[in-house]
């Protein structure tokens, strides 16, 4: 039921009655697979999934056009500014020649350092001349807006009697880039084989459900864990500096850094100290 929005949910043997706040809407459900984003209300009152700063990012982001500089090929862009660490500026290409631009940081440094992310994504456009060039004909089609992203740095339960959260609502956000569609798409379809099976059995309990944590994290967890470590990496500028001017001059690494985030194996190389002390010592640029 399109423009229907389902925020109240009752427990009952069978599974759950949802229904909207006036009560035109109720459905009587054997089975709930949420898929309502990062706030939903049935992941934080049913999944008890509360916000945990340190697994949580605080983002703002704003749609502009005319943005230049855009490469071929639409190529996302993750820009880590040192005055802005262990936080990123991104800029986005959309299909329809507009931009998706915006800053992210964990809350609990957003927190502690009491940063203003809208301020400092205007400061950082207006900032650095590589781009504020880009940005000088360029324009906002709509309002700032703020998002809290819960990200994939924790395993947490994703399933229980008779429900099952996918997507943003099971905080399967990448902590590294704060992408989450792929993760979102994956869940739902394992939610849906993982659906069909409970009907076929007739089992909708927390314990069978359970097959769809496994799939998940056996899935995405060594995927979110190495992400997890990534992100810890951006804390120390001189280490991730060195890599990226390694990377300009040396071509087999750069093309591994571009790869990593859909090669596993190749992105499981970054966690290892090898991989750093070949970098120190190793005799080609």
């Amino acid at each position: 039921m399109e423009g229907v929005e389902i925020d109240q949910f009752v427990k009952t043997p069978e599974g759950f009655t949802c229904s909207d706040k006036s009560g035109n809407y109720i459905i009587h459900a054997k089975l709930v697979i949420d898929g309502s984003g990062a706030h939903s209300q049935f992941a934080k009152k049913i999944g008890k999934l509360e916000v945990e700063k340190e697994h949580h990012c605080a983002g703002l982001r704003v749609y502009y056009k005319g943005v230049t500089g855009i490469k071929e090929g639409n190529y996302i862009e993750l820009h880590f500014l040192k005055d802005f660490l262990p936080g990123y500026f991104w800029i986005f290409p959309l299909a329809d020649g507009q931009c998706n631009v915006g800053v992210g940081m964990r809350s609990d440094y957003v927190g502690k350092k009491r940063i203003n992310l809208k301020t400092e994504l205007n400061n950082i456009i207006q900032k650095y001349p590589q781009l504020s060039e880009r940005f000088k004909n360029a324009e906002p089609v709509d309002d700032i807006r703020g998002y809290g992203l819960p990200l994939g740095s924790k395993k947490r339960a994703i399933s229980g009697d008779n429900y099952m959260l996918i997507g943003d609502a099971a905080s399967l956000i990448d902590p590294f880039t704060g992408e989450g569609i792929g993760n979102a798409i994956l869940s739902g379809y394992t939610a849906a084989q993982q659906a069909k099976e409970a009907i076929e059995s007739k089992n909708f309990s927390g314990t069978a459900l359970k097959k769809f944590d496994e799939a998940i994290y056996r899935r995405l967890g060594d995927e979110l864990s190495l992400s997890y470590r990534m992100q810890k990496l951006v804390k120390y500028p001189w280490l991730f500096n060195f890599v990226v001017r390694k990377a300009n001059r040396n071509k087999v690494l750069r093309e591994t850094i571009m790869v990593m985030f859909e090669d596993i194996d190749i992105r499981d190389r970054l966690r290892k100290p090898s991989f750093y002390f070949k970098l120190l010592f190793s005799g080609k640029n």
